[in-house]
């Protein structure tokens, strides 16, 4: 299973041109400046100049040994801080929205999970230090679990999470299929097809199946939507999207997600016509 970036660039698709192919010269500098300002060791390489610079600059101006002193310490504590952000981003912004999801459950404002069809649970990531595996298998009976997440996001533990892992399913003998799927992107036309012949196998023999991502509202809506086209359950994107809203009022599925949904369902009719 590989990781993706979710703040990485990814170099646009550029169109063969008739003449030699060549790209123009100003699309190629723009590409490599793309490429270095999401780069991380040139976001700290920046830090660092400025940090250069400014005591340069105090030097020439004649400051105080001691300002300058204090100056370069306080910038030194500063691009340290700012180099733990650059790498470190993607697990900072995890916890931070994470924490947010626990004190709307905490509060009750979103439940953990909703029951979206017959043996079909939507919801967030289940975490050990609040026995949710526990509650899910025991309270819902469910045998099988599809999460839709990074390897960071339950590889881990965080501050206020301990991301139950296979071991822990294993322990309760449940199934534990993994599909990984980036935050804050659509999930792929390949990932939604995997995520969806995962459901229906479970629904074959029986299984009831909980369906997760990180807060239960995008990546593991996206497969539920679509199991739930393939089913005949809604007959399109956006009545899907309505009827999971009915059941689970924080869905939000992105349109570039929608995109890949309706590309789903059309290749799924297109077999059947």
């Amino acid at each position: 299973m590989t990781s993706i970036n979710s703040l990485s660039y990814v170099p646009p698709v550029y169109t063969q041109q008739k003449a030699s192919g060549a790209r123009p010269l100003l699309t190629k500098i723009q590409e490599i400046a793309a490429r270095c300002f999401f780069s991380n060791s040139f976001q700290m390489l920046m830090m660092l100049g400025v940090l250069a610079g400014s005591v340069t600059l105090l030097a020439l101006c004649q400051v105080p040994t001691v300002i300058l002193t204090a100056s370069l310490i306080t910038s030194t504590a500063l691009i340290a801080l700012g180099s733990y952000i650059v790498v470190n981003r993607k697990k900072i912004v995890y916890e931070l929205t994470l924490f947010a999801t626990l004190v709307l459950g905490v509060f009750k404002i979103n439940p953990w999970w909703h029951s979206i069809s017959p043996g079909i649970y939507l919801g967030a990531i289940p975490l050990k230090n609040y026995a949710h595996h526990e509650q899910i298998t025991k309270k819902l009976g469910v045998k099988a679990v599809l999460s839709m997440l990074e390897d960071f996001e339950f590889s881990t533990p965080g501050v206020f999470s301990v991301p139950c892992a296979t071991a822990d399913w294993d322990l309760l003998g449940v199934k534990h299929h993994v599909i990984s799927a980036t935050d804050f992107h659509a999930v792929p036309l390949v990932s939604i097809e995997q995520g969806v012949a995962f459901l229906e196998e479970q629904n074959r023999l029986g299984v009831d199946c909980y369906v997760h991502c990180k807060a239960g509202a995008s990546r593991s809506a996206t497969i539920v939507l679509a199991y739930l086209l393939k089913k005949g359950v809604v007959s399109s994107v956006a009545e899907g999207i309505k009827f999971l809203k009915k059941q689970r009022p924080l869905i939000f599925i992105p349109q570039d997600a929608q995109k890949n949904l309706e590309l789903f369902f059309q290749k799924y009719q297109s077999k059947h016509e």
